[in-house]
């Protein structure tokens, strides 16, 4: 089976990774960088659909109503925003460790500007981020 028949044969599985692929990739702090292109994360998450949509073929159980299947996509976009947004926690506290290091050690008042996000980092959490 060659990829534009499993496409269209799978959409709707497709649609329902993807979404979730998205979600993940709109705020998981590496990819939400200004950097990182918008077309590269689309493409990165149809990307992961098609690698695990053969993997996932016969586990999700589709409605054939429209209404449901919405809110499934809805649902797995998300699912997806909560894994990274679970992510952006995990390097948040990565900067605060880093600021009170900072605060300790006698760089409390020192700070990098990141222009990725335009704010001042702290030093140390910079480095270790």
């Amino acid at each position: 089976m060659n990829l534009l028949e499993y496409v269209t044969n799978e959409l709707e599985l497709l649609l329902i990774i993807f979404s979730r692929m998205t979600g993940f990739f709109v705020i998981s702090p590496v990819f939400s960088r200004r950097n990182f292109p918008t077309i590269a994360k689309i493409a990165l998450s149809l990307l992961l659909a098609l690698l695990i949509g053969p993997i996932l073929g016969d586990v999700i159980e589709i409605s054939s109503n429209l209404i449901p299947y919405y809110f499934l996509i809805i649902k797995e976009f998300f699912v997806g925003f909560v894994i990274g947004f679970c992510s952006f926690i995990t390097f948040s506290s990565i900067y605060i460790a880093g600021q009170i290091i900072d605060r300790k050690i006698g760089f409390g008042l020192v700070n990098i500007l990141d222009p990725q996000i335009n704010v001042q980092v702290p030093m140390t959490g910079n480095f270790k981020y």
